[in-house]
């Protein structure tokens, strides 16, 4: 059994409705061949907008060894020259690649003739309406397809016998607002009034009427527009669009194949070429009836993308249509010997419409097979003049009626999507940590169809180097997987073989959808989403929530960390204002702060308190002697040994260079002598084992009292400092050096 492909398929945004044609008929050649696509949600290469190369940080990740081979359509080079779209290419040559729209040796291709469709709307606009002056709005000159729909135009004006000229010539980039633009340019800068205007792609044209219809120049009586794409927007906007049809699902599925065959290394030929055709609308001075005549007897051109709703129409079976054909044309037979036979003719026609709305089956190519009925009926004089327009009547009023509730269900369709999203993505944005976000995911995205979706934030910076060479990061931190429904490990480190998920595209066959993690300049990491769900706009929404809600838990972490930090750093300061430093008991300032809160509970007991004053015997000696480092080693001895001799609960402050204070709560005046003594101890043992040729020893004086309303600490400490000056003076009297030889 051979190993299901999976495809990545670069599409440059979604909110374009070129792109949209791509991605469905994309959808729908998979199907047919049994392969997985992913869609790489990028921007064009090198796109001249902001910010928007961030999207292309995805580039590097189409050669992950899940991915089997790419496609590559002509909108991903609209901005760039052949010497950067043949780098980019290299650089994703690792795979095997397919294009579509353009043609790039040696890789299979599946060309359009544009050519073909914009003869064919200029001879329209000549032969059909005597338009003379006739003007052209171009895509980029960087773009194939547009340069061939400009060089179409000019060759076809001067076949004609018409003079071409420069000045009718606008530069546009496909966007629509680039069309608006160019009609500024036209009419108010240069101030020509053509009779017609063709542009390159239909965005441009719906831009070239968004300005016509400020300006309250009617369309097409003042000037008429054609497009390219036949995008499903064209038949909707009013005038409805004249454009030149693009054949996307042979296209796609001719794409498909030509990489299907070149992964599995079966001869070919490498380009196929298929046919563009104009379609005439109103915008041009023709009726919708003008464009159901260029379809009868070729329905092959009629496909669900014809109609603009949420979910893609499913497509009739040959025998289906030839089975209708048969029955109406029984039918109208039928109905011609009855008396109502009005009813009799809706009856029929509406049974058909329900088959259709139930099954979701594009009803447009059983419009037009019953036109071709009724005009073969006529042409063979089964049919009368009057007999013809009495059924056509019918005709008209049973379709319309159909396709009203067709736009009923999909306008109920988008509305709940649309509630059942903003409730989603206020849910998402109010994620204020990934464990939150996580939660939100699991139980919102599977309202969507989306039963899988994986995240994944870099270890680290993307690098670009400000032209086509994008760095990842080595890892990245999974931090939500999500797959059937079920959620996965979180929070584990992949590699850079892992950043495609493999589980993905498991056993069943899918389709999904790889977007960039960006903020403006910043790139955190990469959303996979399987399998689509029905509006591709839904699934954009989605992900731009998404991101900006990893973006706030990104920065909320980093302000809670930086919030524990300055804890911390608070913590350590306070520390060190009342710590000191070179023995780690209180300082002076430490000293009292803390006594307050130990006096004020012994003040509620009623306790007594001992206040013990130490000072380290002969330091000036043992620093003149020894030298400093020594005479801070015995401060730290003597601190270490008060803090071996004295409880947890009792406090001991550093006061000085050689002084030490302790106030102990709950400690008899009786107890001071023995304690004193037990530090007398320790030292006597640090001085028979310590090697050095000095002695450790301590002065000291002791005071006492009842903590009462009269208590002052300070007060305590000098009566117990007055003590320790009387010892210290019998000990000097007595002892002259600190040195071990004088004892």
């Amino acid at each position: 059994m051979k190993k299901r492909l999976t495809i990545a398929v670069f599409i440059p945004q979604l909110h374009y409705y070129y792109q949209n044609h791509i991605w469905r008929n994309a959808c729908k050649a998979a199907e047919k061949k049994d392969v997985n696509l992913l869609f790489f949600i990028t921007n064009e290469i090198k796109p001249n907008y902001s910010y928007a190369y961030m999207y292309n940080s995805l580039f590097p990740l189409v050669n992950s060894p899940n991915i089997d081979g790419i496609l590559l359509g002509a909108s991903m080079g609209t901005f760039i020259s052949e010497e950067d779209l043949s780098e980019f290419i290299k650089s994703i040559s690792g795979k095997p690649i397919a294009t579509f729209s353009f043609s790039y040796e040696p890789y299979p291709a599946a060309l359009v003739d544009g050519k073909a469709g914009i003869r064919q709307a200029v001879e329209h606009l000549i032969y059909e309406h005597n338009v003379r002056e006739i003007a052209f709005v171009c895509g980029p000159d960087t773009n194939p397809e547009a340069r061939e729909r400009y060089q179409a135009y000019w060759e076809t004006i001067e076949k004609a016998g018409l003079k071409p000229r420069k000045e009718l010539v606008l530069q546009g980039t496909f966007l629509r607002q680039s069309g608006y633009q160019a009609s500024v340019e036209l009419l108010e800068r240069r101030k020509l009034k053509p009779e017609a205007i063709i542009c390159a792609n239909d965005e441009m044209a719906f831009g070239v009427m968004d300005f016509l219809y400020e300006k309250d120049i009617k369309v097409p009586e003042d000037i008429k527009i054609i497009g390219f794409d036949n995008l499903e927007e064209s038949r909707y906007v009013y005038p409805s669009l004249s454009t030149v049809a693009q054949p996307f699902e042979a296209l796609m599925d001719a794409a498909l194949d030509k990489l299907v065959n070149f992964i599995r290394g079966e001869e070919q030929e490498r380009v196929s070429v298929f046919p563009t055709r104009f379609i005439p609308r109103e915008s041009c001075g023709c009726g919708e009836d003008k464009e159901l005549e260029r379809y009868i007897g070729d329905s092959n051109w009629i496909t669900g993308d014809e109609i603009s709703i949420i979910k893609p129409l499913s497509s009739h079976s040959p025998e289906e249509l030839y089975a209708y054909k048969k029955e109406l044309k029984e039918a109208l037979i039928a109905a011609k010997q009855k008396e109502n036979a009005g009813k009799y003719m809706t009856d029929f026609l509406t049974e058909y419409m329900k088959f259709l709305f139930s099954r979701e089956i594009n009803p447009l190519p059983f419009l037009v097979a019953t036109f071709s009925v009724l005009n073969d009926m006529l042409r063979n004089s089964l049919l009368s003049t009057k007999e013809y327009d009495f059924f056509l009547f019918i005709v008209r009023f049973v379709f319309s009626d159909f396709y009203r509730k067709l736009s009923n269900k999909n306008n109920l369709m988008i509305r709940t999507e649309r509630v059942s999203l903003g409730f989603f993505v206020h849910d998402i944005a109010a994620s204020l940590d990934f464990s939150e976000l996580r939660s939100v995911l699991a139980k919102g995205l599977i309202e969507f169809s989306i039963s899988d979706c994986f995240i994944a934030l870099y270890n680290g910076p993307v690098q670009w180097d400000g032209n086509l060479k994008w760095t990842l990061p080595d890892t990245a931190t999974v931090i939500f997987d999500y797959h059937r429904g079920q959620i996965v490990a979180q929070d584990r480190l992949i590699n850079r073989e892992e950043y495609i998920p493999s589980h993905f595209f498991d056993n069943v066959r899918s389709s999904g959808a790889i977007f960039p993690i960006v903020y403006r300049d910043q790139c955190f990491g990469y959303i996979v989403f399987s399998p689509l769900p029905r509006d591709e706009i839904l699934l954009d929404s989605i992900h731009k929530n998404i991101s900006s809600a990893i973006k706030a838990c990104l920065l909320i972490k980093e302000v809670n960390e930086g919030k524990e930090r300055i804890i911390e750093a608070n913590k350590k300061l306070e520390e060190l204002s009342i710590t000191d430093e070179q023995t780690g008991v209180y300082n002076r300032r430490g000293f009292f702060s803390v006594s307050d809160h130990l006096i004020a509970s012994a003040k509620r007991r009623k306790k007594q308190v001992v206040v013990f004053f130490f000072d380290l015997n002969w330091l000036k000696d043992i620093n003149d002697t020894f030298g400093h480092a020594e005479g801070d080693y015995a401060i730290r001895i003597v601190s270490d040994t008060l803090k071996k001799t004295f409880r947890a609960t009792d406090i001991i402050g550093r006061f000085g260079g050689d002084e030490f204070v302790v106030l102990s709560v709950d400690c008899e005046v009786f107890e001071a002598s023995a304690i004193a003594k037990r530090v007398d101890s320790k030292l006597e043992e640090f001085n028979r084992n310590s090697g050095k040729p000095y002695i450790l020893s301590v002065s000291y004086g002791t005071a006492s009292m009842l903590v009462n309303k009269a208590f002052d600490l300070e007060e305590l400490i000098d009566k117990a400092d007055m003590e320790l000056y009387a010892y210290k003076k019998a000990f000097k009297e007595k002892y002259q050096s600190c040195l071990k030889s004088a004892y």
